[in-house]
């Protein structure tokens, strides 16, 4: 069977790199300072009294904080603002962190602060 006889137009076959940028995007959005195509906003400090997030139902975290309503995660040089999502289905308050495995985790502001005794 000879291969290119059975190319389709605009297929991967074709282009195999057609759809590297939307690939390299989605496998490096956690290094990169755009996340869920909003830009990230960075602080240099946050305040001391600010909840140091461990954990969240079973899940365990590194390099968490909360404060005023607001998620941080402390990259080693500065703190990033994680952006804050809704739920289609229930319009819930929710944000995307990474746990101490590096999966990705929805931490729901209603039942955080039930967890944390806030509010």
């Amino acid at each position: 069977m000879n291969h290119e006889e059975h190319f389709v137009p605009g297929s991967y076959a074709e282009d195999p790199f057609a759809n590297i940028q939307f690939n390299q995007k989605h496998f490096s959005s956690s290094d990169d300072e755009y996340y869920n195509e909003n830009k990230s906003k960075f602080v240099d400090n946050i305040p001391d009294d600010s909840i140091v997030v461990y954990d969240y139902y079973n899940y365990k975290f590194e390099n968490l904080y909360f404060h005023n309503n607001v998620f941080y995660y402390y990259d080693g040089i500065q703190y990033r603002k994680l952006h804050i999502n809704e739920d289609k289905r229930n319009h819930s308050k929710y944000v995307c962190a990474k746990d101490e495995k590096n999966k990705l985790i929805q931490i729901y502001y209603s039942k955080f602060k039930q967890l944390y005794n806030l509010d």
